[in-house]
């Protein structure tokens, strides 16, 4: 059984931009959800294991990882996972996530979501706009892990996954942001060193922080 708190948690995000609350709730009402709980290092999706479903996290925190064991990203309550896999053939998911700490994630199902894109088309629209956004990010990610500079590929990472207050997000070791670079320890550190002594990055163990971000806008490459 889905609760009204749980329903006004989907709301919120990207699929509902915009809709009619009323209007949605009745439909998600007549909705086949289902809210499950999973535990602290439980696989909620693997390469052979997952759903082509939309999955919502109502609460806890979620690993994003690659099957190297690179973390991509930590999700929150209120992000959402897998929509991109709901029509793909692939018999493989791309990442593996889990729980960081107990969760509980809302699935919507790929049937309630055609029902929903073609009851409310600001729900279609949303969903594409999602998917666009998600390959301009990626093609982003490629163009910053290409360019021929290290100074280049740092800027562009500490610029895109800063959050408001300037902290780097997702926290991960040093070893780990050197193998998403793809560059070498000693030119990471090479590149990283001047900013921590100009004050334009602080470092405290793993945790980066950019201080001034206007100091790396237009050095991070065209």
């Amino acid at each position: 059984m889905v609760t009204k708190r749980e329903l006004n948690r989907l709301l919120k995000t990207f699929l509902f931009q915009n809709c009619d609350p009323h209007t949605t709730l009745d439909l998600l009402n007549a909705s086949d959800l289902r809210v499950e709980s999973f535990e602290r290092d439980d696989i909620i999706y693997s390469a052979t294991s997952f759903r082509r479903e939309i999955g919502v996290l109502l609460s806890g925190r979620v690993i994003v990882s690659k099957p190297s064991g690179l973390i991509v990203s930590e999700l929150q309550a209120g992000d959402l996972f897998g929509a991109a896999a709901i029509y793909d053939d692939q018999d493989q998911y791309v990442s593996t996530l889990t729980a960081k700490s107990a969760a509980k994630v809302l699935f919507l199902s790929k049937k309630t979501i055609e029902d929903l894109m073609d009851t409310n088309p600001t729900v279609r629209k949303n969903y594409l706009t999602y998917l666009t956004q998600r390959i301009r990010f990626l093609s982003s990610k490629v163009d910053a892990l290409t360019r021929d500079t290290g100074a280049a590929k740092l800027h562009a990472y500490l610029l895109r996954h800063m959050d408001e207050e300037g902290n780097v997000v997702p926290q991960i070791s040093m070893t780990q942001l050197v193998a998403r670079l793809n560059m070498s320890r000693a030119t990471f550190y090479r590149e990283l060193t001047p900013l921590i002594k100009a004050k334009i990055v602080s470092k405290n163990g793993t945790k980066l922080c950019v201080l001034q971000p206007e100091k790396l806008q237009g050095q991070e490459g065209e």
